[in-house]
Order: C-alpha cells, then sequence, then structure tokens
C-alpha cells in the first residue's frame, strides 16, 4: 500500500513537469509581434505669404480654405491674425488652396456662399436693403434689374453695395506623406518624426477688386444740378478656387458723381467705385492690350436740371468703349467730347432764379436764457 502511495506521487510530479515543460516550449515556439503605436501622420504644411503686391501695408488678418479634390472630404480652413506665414496639417490629397486678407465674417458688404466645394465657392456683392419703388422712375426705362426670389418684394432689390478691397491668390497642392490616423511600429516612431518634411508654398496675393472710372462729357453741364445714375451687367461674385468671376450681373448705383467745366458750358462728369469687373463669359472678357467689346454692359443716368423739375434720362450701351490697365486693376470708360451719342441738356431757368435752389430758414426767436459769468 506504502509503494503505491509513492508511485502516484511521482507520477504526478512528473505529470507537472511535463506541463510545464510543454508550456515553456509553446512560448518559446510562438511567433513575436511588434508592438505598433498611433502614427501622427497629419503633412506638415507652410504657406508664406507676400502682400507687398497688393498693397503698401499688411491687411489685419487673412483666412485661408483648403479644398480637397475627393468631394466626400470637407474643406479645411482657418483665419489667424499672422498674416506672414501658416503651419498646419493635411491629410494626403490633392487640395486647392485659397488665401485672402481678412476673415469673412469681416466684410460687412459681402457675403461667402456654398463654401463646401471648392467649385461652387464664392464672394459676392451684398444685395442693398435700399429698395426703389420704381427702377424706371430712377433710371429711366431701360435699365436692368433682378428681383431676389427669396424675399417678398415690396419694391426691386437691385441696386448693389460695392466690393471693397481684397487680395486674393489661388494654389494648388499635392500632399504626398502618408494619411492620417494610421499606426507604425514602436521602434521605429523617433525615425518616422524624423522624417517628416514639411512642404512650403509661396503666396502672392494680388488685388480682387477692380476700380472702375467713369468720365462723360457734356453739353449744358451749367444746366445741371444733380446726377443719378447706375451700371448694369458687371460681375455680382467671384469664385475663390476658380479665380474667375461670376457670370450674373448685378446692377451698381452710381451717386458719387463730379463736375468738371472745361469751356463755355461744356465739361465733365466722372465717378469712382470699386467692383468685382467683367462677368466671366466670353462676351465680357477682357484684353490686357486693346480695348474690347463688352457687350450687355449698360450705364444709365438721370439728369435732374437747375429748375429742379426737369428730368432727362439717358442710357449708353457701353460697346468698345472700355479700356483696362491691368497693371493696377483699373476699368476705364472715356466717354470724350467726340462721343456722338453725349447729353446734350437742354436749357431752363434757375430754381428761385439761382442756380442751387436754398431756401433761407428765417431766425427763431427763442426763450429768454440766463447765464452765469
Amino acid at each position: 500500500m506504502a509503494t503505491s502511495k509513492i508511485y502516484t506521487k511521482r507520477m504526478k510530479s512528473m505529470l507537472s513537469i511535463a506541463a510545464l515543460l510543454l508550456t515553456l516550449l509553446t512560448f518559446t515556439n510562438c511567433e513575436r509581434r511588434d508592438l505598433w503605436v498611433y502614427g501622427d501622420q497629419f503633412h506638415s504644411l507652410r504657406i508664406d505669404v507676400d502682400w507687398r503686391k497688393y498693397h503698401e501695408y499688411d491687411p489685419n488678418g487673412m483666412t485661408a480654405y483648403f479644398f480637397p479634390a475627393d468631394s466626400t472630404q470637407e474643406p479645411k480652413y482657418f483665419t489667424s491674425a499672422n498674416v506672414h506665414s501658416w503651419t498646419g496639417y493635411l491629410s494626403k490629397g490633392a487640395y486647392t488652396g485659397v488665401v485672402f486678407d481678412y476673415s469673412p465674417l469681416e466684410y460687412s458688404h459681402q457675403e461667402f456662399v456654398r463654401m463646401d466645394q471648392g467649385s461652387t465657392a464664392e464672394v459676392r456683392s451684398k444685395p442693398a436693403a435700399y429698395q426703389p419703388d420704381s427702377l424706371v422712375e430712377l433710371y429711366g426705362p431701360n435699365s436692368y434689374y433682378r428681383e431676389l426670389p427669396s424675399v417678398e418684394p415690396t419694391g426691386l432689390y437691385t441696386v448693389m453695395y460695392e466690393p471693397q478691397e481684397m487680395a486674393l491668390d489661388t494654389l494648388h497642392m499635392q500632399v504626398y506623406n502618408g494619411e492620417y490616423d494610421d499606426y507604425i511600429p514602436y521602434e521605429e516612431r523617433e525615425s518616422y518624426q524624423s522624417t517628416l518634411v514639411e512642404q512650403m508654398y509661396k503666396a502672392e496675393p494680388l488685388p480682387l477688386i477692380w476700380q472702375m472710372r467713369i468720365r462723360l462729357f457734356i453739353t449744358g453741364i451749367y444746366y445741371l444740378y444733380e446726377v443719378k445714375g447706375s451700371i448694369a451687367g458687371l460681375a455680382d461674385g467671384h469664385y475663390l478656387a476658380r479665380n474667375e468671376n461670376s457670370k450674373v450681373p448685378c446692377l451698381l448705383a452710381l451717386d458719387n458723381w463730379q463736375a468738371q467745366v472745361t469751356g463755355d458750358n461744356i465739361g465733365y462728369i466722372s465717378t469712382t467705385f470699386n467692383t468685382f469687373g467683367l462677368r466671366s463669359d466670353a462676351q465680357t472678357r477682357a484684353s490686357t492690350t486693346t480695348d474690347y467689346p463688352a457687350q450687355g454692359l449698360r450705364l444709365n443716368l438721370r439728369f435732374l436740371l437747375r429748375d429742379q423739375k426737369t428730368v432727362v434720362n439717358y442710357h449708353f450701351d457701353l460697346g468698345d468703349h472700355i479700356a483696362i490697365n491691368d497693371d493696377q486693376l483699373v476699368l476705364r470708360i472715356d466717354l470724350g467730347d467726340n462721343f456722338n451719342e453725349h447729353p446734350d441738356l437742354p436749357y431752363v431757368d434757375a430754381h428761385e432764379g439761382t442756380g442751387f435752389g436754398a431756401v433761407v430758414i428765417p431766425w427763431q426767436d427763442g426763450p429768454h436764457v440766463d447765464l452765469d459769468f
């Protein structure tokens, strides 16, 4: 009986040792697997911006949008007070980068619409709150107008605010390093970080807003009391990533006219304003070397004469009377004394015998006031 117990005990010990050896063999024969960690595989991107071609001074801030070629991805954007450079991260892919001065929130006269895709991203003039009761009454029967479909029309929302100063550069970028949200071997994390190369792009924004100067020769300038006008057919906006103007026309009010007498009852009226410029369709595309036809561009003028009763309306199809100075982004319309349709204002008597029509208000005696010295 004692021998049997000793034998059983030895068998259990041998089985335990065999199990331990089998376990050790199992671990020593197991395939060794590397430890993988999250890799910061965003690509480092830097944009250096030089505003000197835009203006003598830097803007107060800048905004950049990055529109991916893959339309399923959302664009990324930033607004910064640092107007000279920006460093950040983008995932791998092709982008159209748009850099412009200021934040979209800074523009009170412009609005940024459809910014979810580069093909539709646009900046355009806001319609003015001013509603003329009758565009015909203001500018004559052939004035261009456009109703806003989203507003219950109590009048015509047609007169547009002019754009403000704005600079733009469009960059076409390809980010080559790997996609984000990836994993790398633990022991390679240091070398991976050291091999990250910063991609650099340079932006030189140029003026997006054109200045338009209009000068019109007039006979009978002594009979003129007031001028109101509009110009129809200019672009109402600019597609940012495509870097081209809209084909949609707008109407701009022209109220800031100046008169210059050059001879006996003859002279010029002139005004200057800001605009996105001509529409992008072929009929109004600019030429940098010669004058060019600008079909669909119309100048409407309403002259109130010095009797403050007589109104004369003129409408000019501007045709080939526009010249361009591309170095300064200036469009010039000069309807000089050889212009065969220039206004010839009729003679009228001045209001109340003067050329001004000022009304003198009699002095009103006020209540007696005691003054303490």
